[in-house]
């Protein structure tokens, strides 16, 4: 369907009857695929109008969503002249002072996108609609519900705040920290006392800025954000993760939290499974970095590999996936740091446990190897002990045609060990493997293990 914004019918008449004329001339056109949105052109064309309309019904006590949901979502919005916004949050603030709840949800929005520009120009009508939000929220809790963020019935709490009205407040205020810290966190001490679901989508921001809080304000970040992760309710923790794996921490925060991630990692919840990414990233990172002015690491390689034993396969998976990235980051220095680990990590620290290594473990594994040419050898000695039979997982076997001349040893050590008996099952261009492999190094046509592989190929 192919919206059609003309608004040309919404300009020569009073404004007393734009909203109704543009709600009747709106919608779908019969046996058409064009919907009519008169009053969302006006809104983006001509938002003086569309405001004083607005108003004008605000004055005869007619709120009506469809309208205010137009018009401040518009994307005209976030180019409005700073007066014309100060204009629109100071209107808002009285309207929400009155009791109109139903602003809330369009209005929090809006202050979202909005909030740098008119913290910097009229700092003054921020705090006013800021204020008036809260107030609002904490007066008709069900009007900052939101509906979005949920994935089979599962609560994404960081998704779910960023569609709500309390946590879009959140974020509006985390640009106050430029301006006025100490406004800040009593804003955010009015949004973290609201009732459930609202105190939690607020969490679910703030724990985003978790490294600027602790670093601001020790004693409130502990009181308010940290003894999250002690309480009883396991909702209120799920939201402080949520949010907290888009942060990027000093080494002290993460010190300080570093006996809950390996907590977290070792529990079998909704919570680690849905943040098993960034879970992996963070302890992973621990690991590659010591502790300053000592040589000890942030994690140490019997605590990594104890969160690899009790953890499942999509967190070992993740792990050998982000080792995998930042051996072959773009950013050199990244790269040889990485890759000068990569050794360390699988022989110090991934386990040998058969339960830490299933066939799709296994394929990760075969993946990390099979991105590093220069190490290959070495890593392949490393890994063998730790790999089963590879049935029905992808891994990166295009690349061992090209290890298979270059390396061909490891190679053939490497496909003996993960080839399931299953011929139908054996990656596709495998035949072409033997062959490089062959060529590489001509003595092991007559190897044992190149025999067997070979025999079963040609049998298939």
């Amino acid at each position: 369907v192919r919206p059609e914004y003309d608004h040309s019918a919404l300009l020569d008449i009073p404004l007393a009857s734009v909203l109704s004329e543009a709600h009747d001339l709106s919608g779908i056109r019969v046996d058409s695929l064009v919907e009519d949105k008169p009053f969302a052109g006006l809104s983006a064309d001509r938002p003086i109008r569309a405001f004083s309309a607005l108003r004008m019904a605000a004055k005869e006590g007619d709120f009506p969503d469809w309208a205010w949901n137009t018009f401040l979502s518009a994307e005209k919005r976030k180019t409005d002249k700073p007066r014309f916004m100060a204009l629109i949050a100071d209107r808002l603030a009285c309207y929400l002072d009155n009791g109109k709840t139903e602003l809330v949800e369009p209005a929090a929005r809006w202050l979202g996108t909005v909030s740098d520009i008119l913290l910097d120009q009229h700092p003054a009508s921020f705090r006013r609609v800021t204020s008036a939000l809260i107030q609002a929220l904490a007066k008709r809790t069900e009007s900052g519900t939101s509906g979005i963020g949920r994935i089979n019935e599962v609560r994404n709490w960081a998704m779910t705040a960023f569609n709500a009205p309390a946590g879009q407040i959140a974020k509006a205020l985390c640009s106050y920290h430029r301006i006025d810290p100490s406004a800040l966190f009593c804003y955010a001490d009015e949004l973290l006392a609201l009732p459930d679901d609202l105190r939690r989508h607020a969490l679910a921001i703030f724990s985003q800025w978790i490294a600027w809080f602790y670093k601001t304000n020790r004693e409130w970040s502990e009181k308010n954000l940290l003894s999250v992760l002690n309480s009883s309710d396991l909702d209120d923790r799920a939201a402080f993760w949520s949010g907290f794996f888009y942060a990027s921490v000093s080494q002290e925060l993460f010190m300080r939290l570093k006996p809950y991630l390996l907590q977290l990692a070792g529990e079998d919840s909704e919570t680690r499974r849905d943040n098993s990414r960034g879970l992996s990233r963070f302890i992973l990172s621990g690991w590659g970095n010591v502790i300053e002015g000592t040589s000890d690491r942030c994690v140490s390689n019997e605590e990594f590999r104890d969160v690899l034993v009790q953890a499942d396969d999509e967190f070992r998976s993740n792990t050998l996936r982000q080792m995998t990235n930042l051996s072959c980051s773009e950013e050199q220095e990244t790269r040889n740091k990485w890759t000068s680990l990569l050794p360390k990590f699988l022989k110090n620290v991934w386990p040998l446990h058969r339960k830490a290594n299933s066939p799709a473990v296994s394929a990760s594994l075969c993946d990390l190897v099979l991105s590093n040419e220069e190490l290959f050898p070495e890593l392949v000695e490393i890994i063998l002990p730790r790999l089963t039979k590879i049935d029905d997982h992808f891994w990166r076997q295009h690349k061992a045609k090209d290890f298979g001349e270059k390396h061909p040893r490891p190679t053939l050590d490497l496909l003996y060990a993960v080839l399931p008996d299953n011929v139908s099952s054996w990656p596709y261009g495998i035949g072409d493997i033997f062959a490089a492999i062959s060529e590489g190094e001509p003595a092991l046509k007559t190897d044992d293990k190149f025999l067997e592989l070979k025999r079963r190929w040609d049998s298939r």
